[in-house]
């Protein structure tokens, strides 16, 4: 490993570390919902991970989802659910163990705090809504999320010697514009569905905060 490597599973790592709680898998223990959710959505990510693009001349592209992760499980377990796939990832090959860390600041954490962070600024600063939930809370974090991890993960790309310059400003950043849109309204679609037929699986919505105020 790189020395840049090691610092970003460094700090991916003790990123992570700082968020384990043993209460919450106790109390996970006792909530079906939200254990069920937590399967479903690891099983999910894992898909969505799988089916990744994998193209010969530049990184591999795939949709995120952290978004509506975050957003079903909450802070902490969107963050353990989406390392846990990181690392199956990188153990059956798909993704070079080597780049664990990078992938996990660009991918992981960073989507997941940027997500929350605007969750809960909407959340205490503006009026809730069933609409500014789904639009700010996951249309408008899903669109960030994936811009910001690319563009980050491009740099890290470049930083390693692993892709050149013109390989990344000419065939992985102009992705970015195709899939911005489309990642913003697969979390926008999943949260609205999650809300109205699963209200019981997320973790950030509850209807007296967003159906009976007045």
């Amino acid at each position: 490993m790189s020395g840049l490597q090691l610092t970003a599973l460094a700090l991916f790592g003790c990123g992570v570390a700082a968020t384990f709680s043993p209460q919450l898998f106790r109390e996970l223990r006792q909530d079906s919902y939200r254990a069920r959710a937590l399967l479903n959505a690891f099983a999910i990510l894992l898909l969505i991970n799988w089916l990744r693009l994998s193209l010969p001349t530049s990184p591999d592209i795939h949709f995120l989802l952290i978004s509506a992760l975050t957003l079903t499980l909450g802070f902490r377990l969107a963050l353990y659910c989406a390392t846990a796939v990181l690392v199956l990832m990188s153990v059956v090959g798909m993704t070079p163990p080597a780049q664990l860390g990078i992938n996990g600041l660009c991918f992981v954490l960073l989507p997941v705090l940027l997500t929350y962070l605007i969750y809960a600024i909407a959340f205490h600063r503006l009026p809730r809504h069933f609409f500014s939930y789904i639009f700010l809370c996951a249309f408008l974090p899903g669109a960030l999320t994936l811009a910001l991890s690319m563009l980050l993960a491009g740099q890290a790309y470049l930083a390693q010697g692993l892709y050149s310059e013109e390989v990344i400003s000419q065939h992985y950043y102009p992705i970015i514009l195709l899939m911005v849109f489309p990642e913003a309204l697969l979390n926008g679609i999943i949260m609205t569905l999650l809300v109205l037929y699963r209200p019981e699986w997320v973790y950030t919505f509850h209807d007296r905060f967003y159906f009976d105020e007045r």
